[in-house]
């Protein structure tokens, strides 16, 4: 079956499966991510008042960046949340986060209503179900907390541009995406 992306892929890069594409990806992420994409978004919130915020939820916390983006603005707790082992793992050496959970964004399992803000970047489209997401998020966060969502995915797709990686071997990888 033809993922349905496939009609939108201007780039026609090889396609694996999310899980795979992190844990290959994990070594080299940082180096390659381009924290243009959602970190100065994320500093030009005026909605949030983050000297509010002591202790947040980074769902698809990958590597860390925004767990360390959190800290350096003063989030004194963190936790982390991927499915991915390899992501957790260079999230893991940042030394950042109070405790770094292996589970599905949408399905945590941590203890609920201990969050002032859930977070997560560039995991939408990986998800098929975007409601469990939000519920996830609502369940953990604080009845005035927040949740924050930050994903260009859709749109960069749907200009035929996947979420993609070069290996240090020059190959490019494109990962299957959830929706459309």
């Amino acid at each position: 079956m033809t993922e349905p992306f496939a009609r939108y892929d201007s780039r026609g890069y090889r396609t694996v499966d999310v899980a795979a594409g992190y844990a290959a990806w994990a070594p080299f992420y940082d180096a390659t991510m381009d924290d243009r994409l959602d970190l100065p978004l994320l500093g030009s919130l005026v909605s949030l008042d983050w000297s509010g915020i002591t202790v947040a939820v980074d769902l698809a916390c990958g590597t860390g960046r925004i767990g360390s983006w959190l800290k350096a603005r003063g989030v004194e707790r963190v936790d982390g949340v991927d499915a991915s082992s390899a992501m957790l793992d260079q999230a893991a050496a940042k030394g950042i986060y109070d405790r770094l959970v292996c589970a599905d964004a949408a399905a945590t399992g941590l203890v609920g209503q201990r969050y002032d803000l859930a977070i997560s970047s560039f995991v939408a489209c990986h998800l098929s179900d975007l409601d469990k997401l939000y519920a996830e998020a609502a369940r953990l966060t604080r009845p005035s907390g927040k949740f924050l969502l930050v994903d260009y995915h859709p749109f960069m797709l749907l200009k035929g541009v996947p979420t993609h990686f070069s290996a240090p071997t020059g190959e490019r990888s494109r990962l299957s995406t959830s929706f459309i």
